[in-house]
């Protein structure tokens, strides 16, 4: 751990994109608290005042409120908590299970391996946000149901990535020698192959945190996120385009937000490959 944060430190950027989302963390676990005002609240009588350092800004109202007169600022907060709450645990569902059928397809190989490939492809032949469209569009606006579609759509890729490496893995002659020493399967499998393939589990999970951040801004953009009582950055982007004359700072501020928080993802996701990789380790 010690290595790991020097690394992590000597590389400024990349330092700065883990600070930047040790902040958004914290402001997602601590919203309720942190939030100024509830962020439904309607009040009429403050509808669209400008930010606080704008002409006709109001202290109680930061960044502003929107057409219903709600705060901006809180609903700003209590809208990072849903993108990383979504963004984590779909790429949880989907990491876990593709690895799971990535390791199963390539150690045992033969007709398992077939199968599961043959339902990467069809998995892959359909867009994917036109899979989380059709689904949501059939189950309902939820937040559970937004990270499952979510976490689906993403298993092919690990499952792909983790076939592929378990296919060289298996072939070294420590997982041979545990094998000849009359190892159970599943002893292999978890001791000796999943430890060594977690490099580019890691780094795949990153970036694929950034892109299912971007689905969900994209879903609740198009009003098939979570319920309109869930305030989410895309959520407030689709509110804000129609006053983008009017009221700038409604589709400025979460989109800032989601674009500081998806390049922060990147660019830690970009260190995290080239630290793991055992021919860059040297240089870092």
């Amino acid at each position: 751990m010690r290595r790991f944060v020097g690394a992590l430190y000597r590389t400024k950027i990349a330092f700065a994109a883990a600070l930047l989302l040790s902040f958004v963390a914290f402001v997602a676990v601590a919203g309720p608290f942190l939030a100024p005002h509830d962020p439904n609240r309607v009040n009429v009588l403050a509808r669209f005042v400008p930010p606080v350092w704008a002409e006709r800004g109001s202290p109680e109202h930061l960044l502003g409120t929107d057409s219903l007169g709600r705060d901006t600022f809180s609903r700003l907060i209590l809208g990072a908590r849903v993108s990383l709450l979504v963004g984590l645990a779909a790429v949880a569902i989907g990491g876990l299970l593709g690895t799971t059928l990535g390791l199963i397809a390539g150690y045992f190989g033969g007709r398992v391996d077939s199968t599961i490939m043959r339902l990467v492809d069809i998995q892959l032949a359909f867009p994917g946000i036109l899979l989380a469209l059709t689904v949501l569009a059939l189950l309902g606006r939820s937040l559970g149901n937004l990270i499952l579609v979510l976490g689906i759509v993403q298993w092919a890729q690990y499952a792909r990535l983790v076939r592929g490496h378990v296919l060289s893995v298996r072939q070294m002659e420590y997982v041979e020698g545990a094998a000849a020493l009359g190892a159970r399967h599943a002893r292999i499998v978890l001791r000796h192959i999943l430890p060594n393939s977690t490099a580019p589990i890691i780094v795949i999970g990153s970036f694929s945190v950034a892109t299912t951040i971007l689905a969900e801004s994209a879903l609740s953009f198009l009003g098939l996120g979570v319920p309109p009582t869930v305030p989410t950055w895309g959520g407030m982007l689709s509110e804000g385009r129609d006053h983008l004359v009017r009221a700038w700072w409604l589709a400025t501020f979460p989109g800032l937000a989601i674009a500081a928080t998806v390049l922060s993802i990147n660019l830690l996701g970009d260190w995290l490959r080239d630290y793991l990789d055992p021919n860059l380790k040297t240089v870092l």
